[in-house]
């Protein structure tokens, strides 16, 4: 009868000497454990923003572990060696796939926002006829920017309301107190993005919820890109954004002062941020 060529490979290996198949098995097992731990480590590091470092960190394992499989399947039976061909399709794939997960690990871009290089502020109306301007000098936040998904755009802020200041003592006081943002009690003001939805090149409109005093409600915002440019020094992209959005303070419990203080307010957020350039 007719041998299959998994049986004559398996025969030729045996009669030659080679190790056993318990010991080719082990070396197929090690070889995809091994795989599966590179996989992990590159998603890891994908996931953190590090494509590039990772790509360059399993290279060279990349290259040597073809021949590891080449040498693991000569001295292999046949149960052994369809174990091992199990695994070369593992590293196929994941070697058809790394170009793919370094693009996606470079394509969204993470950036911090502070008072450094950005401002949030607030207007009202009082008595009808004239306005006052607070602001939240400290703050801090996370935008994270996909330039080939803008709609994936995210974006977490919280400023911290003790911080909370207007041009006057006795305003300031007045907004830090129970009948205001009752910071004694919440310590922060935080808005977190939902939906982001582009009008133009340089219009957003941002959904998301914005919670005062502990209470959430949906908030609408809408940014302009104002300014982009490249910076002389590092021929980074600098772009300058500004939000602005209208809110009801007594969604969030502030009914206190209704005729000094209108119950509109007026939001204004500045940021600017650096963009490396877009790796093709």
């Amino acid at each position: 009868m007719a041998r299959s060529s998994e049986d004559r490979r398996g025969a030729r290996c045996r009669t030659a000497g080679g190790p056993s198949n318990a010991v080719a098995a082990q070396f197929a097992t090690l070889s995809g454990c091994v795989a599966r731990t590179y996989i992990s480590t590159m998603t890891l590091a994908f996931g953190a923003g590090s494509g590039e470092a990772a790509a360059a960190m399993t290279k060279p394992v990349f290259r040597a572990l073809p021949n590891t499989f080449d040498v693991a399947t000569r001295l292999a039976s046949p149960r052994t060696f369809r174990l091992l061909a199990r695994s070369r399709v593992l590293w196929r794939v994941v070697l058809c796939l790394l170009p793919l997960l370094a693009h996606s690990a470079r394509a969204a871009d993470l950036f911090v926002l502070n008072e450094r290089y950005g401002s949030i502020s607030f207007s009202v109306d009082h008595f009808g006829s004239f306005s006052s301007l607070g602001s939240f000098p400290r703050f801090m936040g996370r935008l994270t920017i996909d330039r080939l998904h803008p709609e994936q755009t995210k974006v977490e802020v919280e400023a911290d309301a003790a911080e909370v200041t207007v041009p006057w003592q006795d305003g300031t006081e007045m907004l830090r107190s129970s009948d205001f943002f009752d910071t004694a009690h919440h310590k922060a003001v935080r808005f977190t993005s939902g939906a982001i939805r582009g009008l133009d090149p340089k219009h957003f409109e941002i959904d998301g919820m914005l919670e005062i005093r502990g209470i959430r409600r949906p908030l609408t915002l809408q940014a302009t890109l104002e300014r982009q440019r490249a910076d002389p020094v590092s021929g980074a992209e600098i772009a300058d954004f500004s939000v602005t959005g209208t809110l009801s303070r007594a969604d969030y419990g502030m009914t206190a002062q209704p005729i000094m203080i209108s119950d509109q307010v007026r939001l204004l957020i500045t940021a600017r941020i650096e963009l490396p350039a877009l790796v093709q």
